[in-house]
């Protein structure tokens, strides 16, 4: 896998960031990819994001070098498989991870902070200790 580290910076949105981890979802092992169709993921999100949303996502993200697509035709219809490119893979790998990072830091602050709430005048005072 590519290191994310090598790639420009990039500005993705969230719906950007679901779309790229639910085809990172698809990988069966490190080696084999499945390739997956807009409709697959609209299925998986259970219609919560429009199919012709998603459509317009991949496209963006294969613009931006993160997700390759193959067509096939079968019984004259045109079908649309997406795949992760190695950047795209390793981006979401890197966002996984410091994910991880943030909660296992949140949860080293919450144990080691400790604070008082205390009522003043109107409202509420937090003081750290």
């Amino acid at each position: 896998m590519a290191d994310a580290n090598e790639f420009p910076e990039l500005l993705l949105n969230k719906k950007q960031i679901l779309i790229l981890r639910i085809l990172r979802s698809f990988y069966s092992d490190e080696d084999e990819v499945e390739m997956v169709t807009a409709k697959d993921i609209y299925d998986l999100l259970s219609g919560s994001i429009s199919l012709s949303y998603i459509t317009r996502v991949l496209k963006q993200l294969e613009k931006l070098g993160l997700v390759e697509s193959e067509e096939e035709h079968v019984d004259g219809e045109k079908i649309k498989y997406y795949s992760l490119t190695e950047h795209g893979a390793a981006i979401v790998d890197a966002l996984e991870k410091l994910a991880l990072e943030i909660k296992r830091l949140n949860e080293a602050i919450l144990k080691k902070v400790r604070f008082k709430v205390i009522k003043s005048g109107s409202g509420y005072k937090i003081t750290f200790e």
